[in-house]
């Protein structure tokens, strides 16, 4: 038998003793940053929904309801909005946009009629609280600075720039630098 070798190679990474959970293992968690998104989407929808209670007439049985629906709303958010959007299309370019807050709306009403918990508020408190929740849940989301856009930002990346107007040698360029 030959002696251990120890170095970087040889030393193994702790895991969770579930295999789906291993993140950054093969076989591990595929897409950690889908669910570490929806967490936060989680988190911005429920202090949403959380301020939307306490400024308008939905009325709920304290946080577990809230936290339900904080979850339910997301998943609705993420899975049907862009069905209804996308069906709802002629209506909302007929009324300028303004037919998304109704979307908005409904999504939140069906959102509250399925968790139980809540009281069944009339529209116009449905209409002010998806206008409060949305509201809250973008200002969460930008001071966590997570955006669900397609790019990334890298920082201090030097790049060649050629100009093509007076055929010069490349210039060197300094500073951020979005990949699309």
């Amino acid at each position: 038998m030959s002696p251990a070798v120890k170095g970087p190679a040889s030393e193994k990474k702790e895991t969770s003793g579930v295999p789906f959970l291993n993140v950054g293992e093969k076989g591990g968690l595929l897409y950690p940053c889908l669910v570490q998104n929806f967490l936060i989407r989680w988190f911005a929808n429920t202090l949403g929904i959380g301020a939307a209670v306490s400024l308008t007439g939905i009325h709920a049985e304290g946080w577990l309801p809230i936290l339900g629906a904080g979850a339910l709303y997301t998943l609705v958010k993420d899975g049907l909005r862009p069905v209804l959007l996308l069906l709802s299309l002629p209506i909302i370019l007929l009324t300028l946009g303004l037919f998304i807050l109704v979307i908005n709306a409904l999504l939140l009403w069906g959102v509250i009629k399925l968790v139980p918990g809540f009281n069944q508020p009339g529209f116009l408190s449905i209409l002010w609280g998806s206008l409060i929740s949305s509201f809250v849940g973008m200002i969460v989301l930008l001071l966590l600075r997570r955006y669900d856009a397609p790019y990334s930002v890298n920082k201090s990346v030097n790049i060649s720039v050629n100009k093509s107007v007076n055929n010069s040698e490349p210039k060197s360029v300094k500073g951020r630098v979005i990949d699309v």
